[in-house]
């Protein structure tokens, strides 16, 4: 008597295939959330990094263009970026306030 044949002893047809970077990028896009909590910690940790630095970036140009009106003094790009960085990490901001005398 052979007890465990086939697929009752957990033997199936199942192969791995390698299927490419594209069907990588196909997995992100259907299931992100599955695939960034498996992903290694560094992976993770460059994603977080790249989407700080990128809403850093998207930020600068608004606030250069609200920076008159709203008396930012943000005129060029590297003062709106530094002033997106520090609205985004809340270190303080350097804009005259006048409640403090500025």
């Amino acid at each position: 008597i052979r007890i465990g044949v086939g697929k009752q002893a957990g033997d199936f047809d199942v192969r791995l295939t390698q299927d490419g970077y594209w069907r990588s990028c196909m997995l992100f896009a259907y299931d992100p959330f599955h695939e960034m909590v498996n992903a290694p910690f560094r992976v993770v940790l460059i994603w977080f990094l790249l989407l700080y630095v990128f809403c850093w970036l998207i930020f600068a140009p608004v606030y250069m263009l609200i920076s008159d009106a709203c008396n930012l003094e943000a005129d060029t790009f590297l003062a709106a970026f530094y002033y997106s960085l520090i609205t985004m990490s809340t270190i303080g901001f350097g804009t005259p306030d006048m409640t403090f005398n500025g």
